[in-house]
């Protein structure tokens, strides 16, 4: 889920910037690419990654929860 969260919020400003993405030094094209897009787009954007962010610092509480209740 995380890996689909994350494609999609980058795939957001990717195709914004055709041909200008960085993939060695992505967060420099992040922050690149706010100036370029759209407000609404990076918005977007940025609800993607907060819910790929969400998702991995839930996980390990999930993990707890699933292994208490099989113990």
């Amino acid at each position: 889920m995380y890996a689909l969260l994350h494609t999609y919020a980058t795939m957001i400003l990717h195709s914004a910037t055709p041909g200008k993405w960085d993939s060695v030094n992505p967060r420099l094209a992040r922050e690149e690419a706010k100036s370029k897009v759209p407000p609404e787009l990076y918005k977007r954007h940025q609800r993607g990654m907060s819910a790929a962010a969400n998702l991995m610092e839930l996980l390990p509480m999930f993990y707890a929860a699933i292994v208490s209740a099989l113990v």
